[in-house]
């Protein structure tokens, strides 16, 4: 038996992940990256935000329903028409959700 698996009222029997952590990897700071990434959140109904990291990556929080959140992937990979996204890498996390609308942070 699952530890915490309990019978409660909000409880689900499985787990399914409702958030990411990525780092985008590439050409995508200076290009619009950040606005492009806020713009498809707004379309795909996902919470959360992003930002520029001094490495020259782009780091993203995003929380949704799984499926949505693998469709906001979709348009990540694909970028803004000045960039070019070499990898995302991600960490998929199960959590409350937090956030209501996705802002860019500085």
């Amino acid at each position: 038996m699952k530890k915490g698996s309990g019978e409660g009222r909000n409880s689900t029997p499985t787990s399914l992940p409702n958030a990411f952590r990525g780092i985008v990897k590439g050409r995508v700071q200076g290009v619009g990256y950040r606005v492009f990434a806020r713009e498809a959140a707004t379309r795909h109904r996902v919470g959360g935000w992003v930002r520029n990291l001094r490495d020259g990556t782009v780091e993203i929080y995003a929380e949704a329903d799984e499926i949505i959140l693998t469709e906001f992937l979709t348009d990540l990979y694909r970028g803004p028409i000045m960039g070019h996204v070499a990898d995302i890498v991600l960490e998929w996390i199960v959590c409350e959700p937090s956030h209501q609308s996705f802002e860019i942070l500085r």
